[in-house]
């Protein structure tokens, strides 16, 4: 289609093959390489990749919808022949990773939401573009738009390190917990913050969102659940006020309840940590995942 993906390969082990997405302000090295670093990790092959607008990917026509970055990572599979793997979709990264399971089964073994978007979307409150709330949710590419400049005022792409940090350690990541300025994860942070374009799409993306039976107040109903063929696992930290927790494991536990998904194939998992597990008690979200990986997935493939 003209775009060019960019992406990282930690070839790690072959036990299992990961693809990363990466969340808002995000990228695949910053996905890839916190990964790698762990014990839990070392037996995968992982695989960053940026979305249209992340990182160094191009961006000549934008993704309005997770759906079309979807198709996108269909066929970057194809491109690196990649026949079939897990896909993690971290937080902004969930909802493409869903639909890729839902629209190509043949390619996903198994599908993680990682601190993800929960699975009927986003409620975010809407901001003008000065950084005045507005009173109500982001519905529009207008609002979303809005959103951006706004998030562009308070500091969250800022090309100033310490404004930046100051930024993330004030509204995201609890200070007692965040590294140092310098620090080499932080750096990759602010460096893929500052790369991405598709800033305003990807606010939209989030509240149009919704695979569930429920109506929302921006979103209808879906019955798309129905055609997941493979395990979609919801990792979320217990501690993660970004994404809201309770609203993460609230419609999981519905959605489980209800056989929203046919074979009982939506389960949940909750860690001890926040949304940025790789700086908030990473031990507990690696112990959760291969928990979660044992029961989940190798014991079908067993």
């Amino acid at each position: 289609n003209g775009e060019t993906l960019s992406y990282v390969d930690c070839p790690l082990g072959r036990a299992h093959t990961l693809l990363v997405l990466p969340g808002y302000g995000c990228d695949s090295k910053f996905s890839a390489f916190t990964l790698a670093q762990y014990e839990a990790f070392q037996d995968h092959r992982i695989i960053g990749l940026d979305p249209r607008g992340y990182g160094e990917s191009t961006k000549f026509v934008e993704n309005w919808s997770h759906e079309e970055t979807a198709e996108d990572v269909n066929l970057f599979m194809d491109q690196l022949g990649i026949e079939k793997a897990m896909v993690m979709g971290y937080s902004t990264g969930g909802p493409a990773a869903a639909w890729l399971a839902l629209r190509h089964p043949d390619r996903v073994i198994a599908v993680w939401l990682a601190s993800s978007i929960p699975l009927d979307g986003s409620r975010v409150q809407g901001f003008t573009e000065d950084g005045r709330p507005t009173g109500r949710l982001v519905a529009t590419r207008e609002d979303a738009e809005a959103l951006a400049k706004a998030f562009a005022i308070f500091g969250t792409h800022s090309p100033d390190a310490e404004k930046f940090y100051s930024v993330i350690t004030s509204f995201f990541i609890p200070g007692c917990l965040a590294p140092v300025i310098g620090h080499y994860g932080m750096k990759l942070y602010h460096h893929a913050a500052l790369a991405q374009t598709a800033r305003a799409s990807a606010q939209y993306a989030n509240a149009t969102f919704n695979i569930t039976p429920m109506k929302t107040p921006t979103t209808s109903p879906s019955d798309a659940l129905l055609d997941l063929q493979c395990p979609l696992i919801v990792l979320h930290g217990a501690k993660d006020f970004l994404v809201d927790v309770k609203q993460a494991r609230a419609v999981a536990e519905l959605a489980i309840a209800e056989n929203w998904a046919p074979n009982g194939n939506i389960s949940y998992y909750e860690h001890d940590s926040g949304h940025f597990f790789m700086f908030e008690y990473p031990q507990s979200f690696c112990a959760m995942y291969r928990k979660a990986l044992e029961v989940e997935v190798e014991a079908a493939e067993a």
